[in-house]
């Protein structure tokens, strides 16, 4: 097929002149692979290129050989450029890639200018020795390249891994987005399976009550969209899980719980997307400054009640639920408060001074509502 698609290049005759050219000069075969790397992003889709065109006998000698060691770097730099945008584990992952092909590509350049111009014997006298045309002699050199630097980076693996992960550790977000316990889900046996979700649940709780953190003056970590993103992922794994024991054969106990499992899930992905959407509002108000102090009193309420609940969450006491109970009740002082705050503000300012008011209320309104919901649950019905 390469074959066949390459002969037309036969007839340009700007393409055989080029090519006939830069037989003659090494270094332009091998710049040409990098941009033909750089640009198709594979260097076995160039190797496949160079074996076609040695088969029509538009390339001769090392050209195929150098084309394929271009093409290993020039698909490198695409990554390099690719790989600007990744954090933690998966910019590893690239480094190493980026590494595997550099290796490879720049061994392989050294051996054969120290066999054209220092005429020691290396790869091209023992790929004459075995008697086989140039096409097989490009395939063998591209299962060597690449065999070479596997073995190589087998051989260094260990203290490779190490310093991939200490140059270019983990990302925050990342973290969180991992889960902790469904790596002991057992696809047998659904009471022990809701029991690691419950307990990924609890996480899930506390990575909401965090969002309030991004908020605080002087934050370092994690921005609030990183938190928010590494929640999704998490609450996704959880909910995968949470339909493969829907799968599985369970008493009528069991389904219970799992009924409880779900609706708490569906309580917390509005709890996370409530938060960040009260989390930007408190920040928009502290752009007015007779909001100031009301956007700091829900942003130290809200915080307040989401640990509170992820306690509650870890320990189910009951007086502790008692109390946020009636804390975040309707007619709770939380929410009477804020109401009041609302209806005395009769002249905050300008319209908009009103209008974020009004959001900043609604929007604390709804958080503690939710986690009212979330808590009321009755615990004896969890696992």
């Amino acid at each position: 097929m390469m074959s066949a698609g390459v002969k037309p290049l036969r007839e340009e005759d700007w393409f055989t002149g080029a090519m006939a050219f830069s037989s003659n000069y090494p270094m332009l075969s091998i710049m040409a692979g990098m941009a033909l790397g750089f640009i198709s992003q594979s260097s076995t889709a160039v190797a496949m290129v160079a074996i076609g065109l040695a088969k029509e006998n538009i390339l001769t000698g090392p050209q195929p050989f150098l084309l394929i060691y271009g093409a290993a770097i020039g698909s490198t730099l695409f990554k390099v450029l690719l790989g600007q945008g990744f954090r933690g584990t998966s910019r590893q992952l690239v480094r190493f890639v980026n590494m595997f092909n550099i290796f490879g590509a720049c061994v392989f350049i050294l051996l054969y200018y120290a066999e054209a111009n220092l005429h020691i014997p290396l790869l091209m006298a023992l790929l004459n020795i075995i008697h086989i045309d140039l096409v097989h002699q490009a395939a063998i050199v591209f299962l060597l390249l690449n065999l070479t630097s596997a073995v190589f980076f087998l051989i260094i693996d260990s203290p490779l891994i190490r310093w991939l992960a200490y140059t270019l550790p983990a990302s925050e977000e990342e973290g969180l987005s991992q889960p902790k316990y469904l790596s002991e889900f057992m696809i047998d046996d659904p009471d022990t399976g809701l029991e690691m979700i419950r307990l990924e649940q609890i996480r899930e709780l506390g990575h909401i009550a965090d969002f309030i953190s991004t908020a605080r003056e002087n934050y370092t970590g994690a921005d609030l969209t990183g938190r928010h993103e590494a929640y999704k992922s998490l609450s996704r794994e959880v909910a995968s899980s949470t339909t493969d024991v829907a799968a599985m054969t369970m008493q009528p106990t069991t389904a219970r719980d799992h009924a409880y499992i779900q609706t708490r899930q569906a309580l917390l992905n509005q709890l996370a997307d409530s938060t960040v959407a009260g989390v930007k509002i408190i920040i928009q108000s502290r752009e007015y400054p007779l909001l100031q102090g009301l956007s700091d009193s829900c942003m130290e309420s809200i915080d307040f009640l989401l640990n509170l609940a992820a306690e509650i969450n870890r320990t189910n006491d009951l007086e502790d639920m008692r109390m946020f109970l009636v804390l975040s009740s309707s007619n709770g002082p939380s929410i009477e408060k804020l109401r009041k705050t609302y209806m005395e503000s009769k002249n905050p300012g300008s319209g908009n001074d009103k209008a974020s008011l009004l959001d900043l209320t609604m929007a604390t309104e709804k958080i503690i509502w939710l986690l009212n919901r979330l808590v009321s649950l009755n615990p004896a019905n969890a696992i």
